[in-house]
């Protein structure tokens, strides 16, 4: 995963030389190298850093095949665009821009070959996402095509409670594989029949749009909260929490690049290389489909690092474009975009919504409790029910710890209580049915999302 963050460096360094020039591409890369969120998400095993490898690598081929029009590289970069939708499943409506692309940008050719450019990496993409699909058929004995609960987190994003960030009704167990189930079970009590997770998907799939349907000014209200989200400075939290993270890796406290600063002058890049549109078209098609594909759903920071890069290059266009200004002594522009940076910088580091660290302290709780410091765990899990009283994992974690300490007693106390908070929680129930027979099988809760 390291080497991979530090060849999406070179992957920026790359593109921005191909789009604009050598001066440009230093700058990118250096930002790239020193972009915090950057070093944050590389040491946390997730999909974050594949992804961002996979559809800049693709992007990188796409721009040489505009340059020397071979087959091959249109098949390498279908196939690496599958295999990045295989990592997410939301890049997926990138390739309805590359095939418009295909169409539009090469007028050069006959309207036949340009239909056979786009078959061609729609052809090569398909053919590396088919395995899934089939053996998804084989195991479910139903037709999904990568994965079976997008009709879940499209109800996450969009129900009528909705923040625009991660956040679940009341009673839905956090870890995945108890969420999706949940869900499952929900349904089915609402529709009074059995149902697979792909059924139980498009129930929520179907369920969200007819919400949609009957207040569409509150679903555009909320795109446009999700917008303002996107955007903003403030690096919302996953499973991991940035700043709180800040506190025990010290190189997350240095004077480097963030969102803080990127965000606006991406933003002024972007204008400032408006007139270059035609050149620029697949790296503004990306960027667009990839956060469209997120404002459907719900944000985080996480989800966001995949279109950093662009924005990175876009940033490093914006102060090449300053440093040219300044060297020729030409104020004038520099005083009518300085303001219009000064407005991006404003809307970019509004405040955002505030996110407490009960999560992050009930898995501070479980790190320290896998190494064997009990009291310190115990510490943690009292600190994440002091800032949120209703959390029913860390009050579970509570109980675990005192049965490990063989104080029953206590620890049926906190499980029961745990229970009371997550009413039907499996792992809740069976604590409390080992809790009177001493067996230390009982279980943690996992570490958790916002």
């Amino acid at each position: 995963q390291l080497l991979l963050s530090s060849f999406n460096c070179l992957l920026v360094f790359l593109i921005a030389k191909k789009l604009f020039s050598i001066r440009v591409a230093v700058v990118a890369g250096i930002i790239a190298v020193l972009y915090l969120p950057f070093l944050f998400n590389d040491a946390m095993l997730a999909s974050s850093v594949v992804v961002t490898t996979l559809n800049y690598l693709a992007l990188g081929l796409l721009i040489l095949f505009e340059k020397k029009n071979l087959f091959s590289l249109l098949m390498a970069a279908g196939a690496v665009l599958g295999l990045a939708t295989l990592a997410r499943a939301n890049t997926v409506l990138f390739l309805p821009c590359v095939i418009l692309w295909l169409v539009f940008a090469f007028r050069k050719f006959s309207l036949a070959k340009r239909f056979l450019f786009a078959v061609t990496v729609s052809l090569s993409m398909l053919v590396v996402i088919l395995p899934i699909t089939i053996r998804n058929y084989i195991v479910t004995g139903e037709k999904v095509l990568i994965t079976s609960y997008g009709g879940i987190n499209f109800y996450i994003g969009n129900n009528p409670g909705a923040t625009g960030l991660f956040s679940l009704p009341k009673g839905v167990r956090s870890d995945s594989l108890g969420m999706i189930e949940d869900f499952r079970k929900i349904a089915e009590g609402l529709t009074g029949k059995k149902m697979t997770l792909t059924e139980a998907s498009h129930f929520w799939t179907r369920n969200t749009l007819g919400l949609i349907r009957l207040e569409p000014i509150k679903f555009i209200k909320l795109m446009f909260r999700k917008f303002f989200y996107f955007w903003n400075g403030f690096e919302i939290p996953d499973v991991m929490d940035y700043y709180f993270m800040k506190r025990y890796v010290g190189i997350l406290r240095w004077p480097l690049f963030s969102f803080v600063l990127i965000g606006p002058l991406s933003l002024l890049g972007l204008v400032l290389s408006f007139q270059r549109r035609n050149t620029l078209f697949l790296l503004y098609a990306f960027m667009i489909s990839y956060m469209v594909s997120i404002l459907l759903f719900f944000i985080h920071a996480r989800y966001r690092l995949a279109i950093v890069p662009s924005l990175i290059i876009f940033a490093a266009f914006g102060l090449d474009w300053i440093f040219n200004k300044l060297a020729k002594k030409d104020y004038r522009p520099l005083l009518r975009y300085g303001f219009l940076f000064v407005v991006f910088f404003i809307f970019v580091n509004a405040a955002p919504q505030k996110i407490n660290y009960a999560i992050c302290y009930n898995n501070l709780g479980l790190a320290l409790l896998e190494q064997g410091h009990q009291e310190e765990a115990k510490t943690a899990f009292f600190k994440a029910i002091e800032i949120n009283p209703n959390y029913s994992d860390a009050t579970n974690n509570l109980g675990y710890i005192y049965l490990l300490q063989k104080e029953k007693e206590k620890a049926r106390q906190f499980f029961q209580r745990a229970l009371r908070l997550s009413p039907g929680s499996p792992v809740y129930l069976e604590n409390i049915k080992l809790v009177s027979g001493y067996s230390l099988t009982s279980q943690i809760g996992s570490s958790d999302r916002f």
